[in-house]
């Protein structure tokens, strides 16, 4: 299997989240053309191993008393507005902006597929964020 590999962003930053301060991305060629956005997203972000799932956690045990945003089975949207614990911005067959905005941080997470020379698909994961 190919690994990602670090590449300059193709998504328009400053739209996606205006006054971004910090972009980066990665692509991986896959040999599936039929596959979606939404559906390499859920391949990458759809489950957490447990390691992270506990640590998360304690993440959010720790936070919470601070005011950043924790999320449970009552604040997060249906499981089909979201990819994990991400909810879906927007989302086309090639596109699924997925993120949120907190007190310290606005994140969003890009996942774009598109097509490219002899029917390989191209997938790449853009991330932005500013505080």
């Amino acid at each position: 299997m190919k690994q990602p590999r670090a590449a300059e962003p193709a998504v328009p930053v400053k739209t996606l989240l205006p006054g971004a301060q910090f972009a980066d991305a990665y692509c991986l060629e896959v040999n599936e053309p039929a596959l979606t956005a939404r559906a390499a997203a859920e391949r990458m972000m759809g489950q957490s191993p447990l390691w992270v799932t506990g640590l998360m956690r304690l993440r959010n045990m720790i936070v919470a008393p601070l005011g950043l945003q924790t999320p449970d089975a009552a604040t997060l949207p249906p499981s089909s507005q979201r990819i994990g614990i991400f909810p879906v911005v927007s989302q086309s067959d090639e596109r699924l902006v997925l993120g949120f905005d907190d007190h310290h941080l606005d994140f969003r997470v890009v996942v774009d597929c598109g097509r490219y020379e002899c029917t390989a698909a191209r997938h790449r994961l853009d991330a932005g964020a500013h505080p």
